[in-house]
């Protein structure tokens, strides 16, 4: 019977096992190798280090939030619709989220219809954008199955599950925050070595007691830095960018998907614009006057000179989610009785996403309780 859970890593799947945990009477203790809790989840200044977009078809996700008491700070965006514009055709478009792929095949984008849904033009102001932003791999890369695991899910969740929210401040205030001061979360342990018998820190070690559970919430990458029975070399990861603009004014709330463009995507409110670009790192926001060109009419600033821009790339944004991904994915339980794995590339049957990262928190949860050493 397990009496104490052990959870390495203070990212969203950390976290997500501690809630978990919590609700089914498990005591934990949560080991964080760096000064702050949430992982990936950061903030530049005031805003969230790049745009995080959260669907209605996320089920953990609001569970999450629903037992943080956090559920609120969460609001659909505008009336439900994504939109896109292409600058080179002069041509602005919106698909609205509820019954997806219907409104595209009655044709909400220009030169798309049923007919040639799968067809060239749909590839390119459709699919490819919207596999790169959903997987940070380019769609050529991706499985098939992993495709198609994606649309089972979002069919699975209803018509309504591309719906999109914001958060109405940042990711760390709604889903990290909340829950610094009901955790035993201890700070600077970064881990060195794991069996089923110890886990060694750099300033000590734990031995594992019977009734002990260990959940490994860790990125692929760092397994290079510990000695554990586990390889996931295999895993390598794709990077993210982003372009960080402070404007001078206040805009219009909105979220643009760029087609046929360097910018990817655009959300911005109050007097700050984000352009997430997935899948490339840059060393230097040289390209940020390219970016701002290419953006500021749709903030309505077309004669403003660059404001100053800040770039945020993530170079481990994501796993790449190729064949070899999807090869070496490993799953919860592992060949020993007492380690379980958390974390976005654990296989989840989704994309490497939010929600991926706290369904495999609370899957690792199960699965320590359930199992009998």
């Amino acid at each position: 019977m397990i009496k104490h859970l052990h959870i390495i890593g203070a990212g969203l799947a950390g976290l997500s096992a501690a809630v978990e945990a919590r609700k089914n009477g498990v005591s934990c203790t949560i080991y964080e190798a760096t000064k702050k809790a949430g992982g990936r989840i950061r903030q530049a200044r005031s805003h969230d280090n790049g745009t995080h977009l959260i669907v209605k078809g996320y089920e953990a996700t609001f569970a999450y939030l629903n037992q943080i008491g956090m559920s609120e700070t969460l609001s659909p965006f505008g009336n439900g619709a994504y939109s896109f514009t292409e600058p080179a055709s002069h041509l602005s478009w919106k698909v609205k989220a509820n019954h997806f792929v219907w409104q595209v095949a009655k044709g909400s984008i220009p030169g798309v219809n049923a007919t040639n849904i799968v067809g060239k033009t749909a590839k390119d102001r459709l699919w490819d954008p919207f596999f790169l932003a959903v997987f940070n791999t380019e769609l050529k890369d991706v499985p098939a199955q992993l495709r198609k695991n994606m649309f089972f899910e979002m069919l699975k969740q209803g018509p309504s599950a591309l719906i999109p929210y914001f958060c109405q401040n940042t990711l760390e205030d709604t889903f990290v925050r909340p829950l610094l001061d009901q955790f035993d979360i201890r700070f600077g342990k970064r881990l060195t070595s794991v069996n089923e018998s110890q886990l060694v820190f750099k300033d000590g070690q734990i031995p594992l007691k019977k009734t002990d559970r260990v959940i490994l919430a860790l990125p692929p990458q760092a397994y290079a830095q510990i000695t554990s029975p586990f390889d996931f070399s295999a895993i390598t990861c794709n990077p993210i960018s982003n372009f960080h603009f402070d404007l001078d004014s206040d805009v219009e709330e909105c979220f643009v998907g760029l087609i046929g463009t360097r910018s990817q995507w655009l959300y911005a409110k109050g007097r700050h614009a984000c352009v997430t670009i997935s899948n490339q790192k840059f060393e230097s926001s040289e390209i940020s006057k390219q970016i701002w060109m290419e953006v500021r009419p749709l903030l309505g600033l077309d004669d403003c000179q660059m404001p100053p821009c800040r770039l945020v790339c993530k170079k481990h944004a994501t796993p790449a989610q190729n064949m070899d991904f999807a090869t070496h994915r490993p799953q919860t339980r592992t060949n020993f009785t007492n380690l379980f794995l958390a974390g976005d590339w654990i296989e989840t049957g989704l994309p490497a996403t939010i929600e991926s990262a706290i369904r495999s928190g609370k899957w690792a949860v199960k699965a320590a309780i359930d199992n009998k050493r």
